[in-house]
């Protein structure tokens, strides 16, 4: 990448990634994001990286998007109080009884909070819990990952033929297939319950109205775009892609954070002191919605993580569906992978003072400043924040992850001590992998408060 941005500078070049990839100047962005999908997609991306054409979880439709982008980001604020139930719960039984300094794989804790969070916010109880559906939604995001990985090792005319001989593709059926049998008949008492609704019938619900907030969601925007034709399986395949999105690419950033709290201790008391003020200010003593937007240096230190330790190298993937001119008169032609590098990557890129250099209060001071308060917020967008994407196909569930990342993260302050193992100071290197960028597999060491 470096090389490229080098020798290159504000011209497209290649990175030899598991799927070669055409990166793209940074200052193609603002004429890039408002490209017609006839021009390019995320999901002519996610076919060609992960293999959805097999496995059909990472596809993104217009019923998801939506139920993500209007319902869900519409629900956020009235589904803090949930979350941070799930949360407390959570870390309670995968943190519990560590009165010394403990060390630990914290990766592996985050995700399966997260994926209680998940289940209880899309799903609801028992089901939400359930560690059956727990178990089959991580393994089978985890056993596409591994599937298509091994599936790009092959040469793309070989792997139509391949792909159903590989025995990952077996896994990847065996954990769809228990999703889909918990799933059922969540999705048949709900779809009764719309033809009752229709039919002017009163029906009690099977299933609480509360629960299952997705499923009645993607359910209404199916009906209402097909003329009334419901598929189960589509619905099974959006949770399965929400879910592969929501669990692993939140448990990500969480896990970047925590490592940058252990490796920046000295702001654990300030943040303690934020949280701490919102906290009594609560007629309850939990965050209300309006508490977790006003803990403004925490959302600084999560942004200033996402910042100098993103999730991937690159940003905006896409694949072209036709030949498309760029503003600098290069044509990139159809069938095309493509992206542009984190900012992170190249420091002409950066208008920020000490660029390289951690700074918790980056963010919150400019909002102080008068700057843009909005593209400042760790869920904002914008050309030199790529985390969540950029433009008007940017993360529809950008607000939900946020809150998500946030009040984990102020449990764990509030409740624990977080120090890098043998109280380094130094935080340990990042796992790059084709473009993705992973925390240290270094152990986290965490003792109760």
């Amino acid at each position: 990448m470096n090389e490229g941005n080098t020798k290159c500078p504000g011209e497209p070049f290649v990175l030899p990634f598991l799927d070669p990839t055409v990166i793209l100047p940074h200052s193609c962005l603002p004429y890039l994001k408002n490209l017609p999908d006839d021009d390019m997609t995320t999901n002519g991306n996610m076919r060609k990286r992960f293999a959805i054409r097999w496995t059909g979880s990472g596809w993104v439709g217009p019923e998801l998007h939506e139920s993500v982008k209007v319902d869900l980001s519409g629900e956020v604020n009235k589904l803090v109080p949930i979350i941070q139930d799930e949360i407390s719960s959570a870390l309670l039984s995968e943190l519990d009884n560590l009165k010394d300094w403990t060390t630990l794989d914290i990766q592996s804790k985050l995700i399966i909070t997260v994926a209680l969070v998940v289940g209880r916010t899309l799903l609801g109880l028992p089901l939400g819990r359930d560690p059956r559906w727990v178990q089959a939604s991580l393994e089978h995001a985890m056993s596409c990952v591994m599937f298509s990985g091994k599936l790009r090792t092959f040469h793309p005319l070989l792997r139509p033929v391949v792909a159903r001989f590989l025995p990952e593709m077996t896994e990847v059926k065996r954990t769809k297939a228990v999703v889909a049998s918990l799933l059922e008949p969540v999705i048949k008492s709900k779809i009764e319950l719309l033809k009752a609704q229709e039919k002017g019938k009163h029906l009690s619900p099977d299933i609480p109205a509360e629960d299952a907030r997705m499923m009645k969601w993607l359910i209404e925007k199916y009906h209402r775009n097909a003329n009334g034709t419901i598929d189960p399986s589509l619905l099974i395949r959006d949770h399965l892609t929400l879910c592969f999105a929501a669990i692993h690419i939140t448990t990500i950033v969480a896990t970047h954070i925590v490592f940058d709290l252990a490796a920046h201790t000295q702001y654990a008391e300030p943040l303690r002191a934020e949280i701490s003020r919102e906290l009594q200010a609560s007629p309850d003593g939990t965050l209300t919605a309006k508490g977790v937007a006003n803990l403004t240096l925490l959302d600084s230190f999560c942004k200033e993580s996402s910042r100098i330790n993103p999730a991937g190298m690159v940003a905006f993937l896409r694949m072209t569906h036709r030949a498309v001119t760029l503003p600098t008169n290069h044509v990139i032609p159809a069938n095309t992978l493509i992206a542009v590098c984190h900012p992170r990557f190249n420091h002409n890129l950066s208008d920020f003072p000490e660029a390289d250099k951690f700074d918790g209060y980056r963010f919150s001071k400019l909002r102080t400043q008068g700057a843009d308060e909005a593209r400042l917020q760790l869920a904002g967008m914008s050309m030199d924040s790529l985390t969540f994407g950029y433009g008007v196909h940017g993360c529809p569930g950008r607000l939900f992850a946020s809150v998500v990342v946030k009040l984990i993260v102020a449990h764990l302050l509030m409740h624990f001590d977080v120090r890098l193992e043998g109280d380094s100071a130094v935080r340990p290197e990042n796992i790059f992998h084709d473009f993705m960028i992973m925390p240290p597999k270094a152990g986290i060491q965490i003792k109760r408060r």
